[in-house]
């Protein structure tokens, strides 16, 4: 699998690429693959850095942000960590929230079922 980078010349068309293919995947899948496909998708929209490919957020405010507990919150961050999409990028340490890589192949990969969907150029 290659290494996709959100910087560079195709960076804008590329963002709205990954958060179409997550969003799409959301609509039509509606297993746990959806659900953590809309919430990855709410992630980067509200807290994601496309610079560093992170986002440093306390389950509690994602709890607050998926409007869920935090039990369930730290169960679908681990599922998604499971599949790949995510990964520790640093620990938490005194006063800080774990940061998150997401890796955005991965999650393009995920993804490609639904692309179909979203039409022939989208696919190519």
């Amino acid at each position: 699998m290659q290494q996709v980078k959100a910087s560079g010349p195709r960076a804008a068309a590329l963002k709205y690429d990954i958060l179409t293919a997550l969003l799409s995947l959301s609509l039509s899948n509606k297993s746990v693959d959806g659900r953590l496909a809309q919430r990855l998708a709410l992630l980067i929209t509200a807290r994601f850095s496309w610079r560093t490919e992170t986002f440093s957020v306390g389950t509690r405010e994602i709890a607050r942000l998926w409007s869920v507990t935090e039990r369930t919150a730290k169960r679908d961050l681990a599922l998604m960590r499971a599949r790949q999409w995510i990964g520790v990028h640093r620990s938490p340490a005194r006063g800080r929230v774990t940061e998150y890589r997401i890796d955005l192949a991965v999650v393009l990969d995920a993804t490609r079922q639904s692309w179909p969907a979203v039409g022939p150029d989208f696919v190519a």
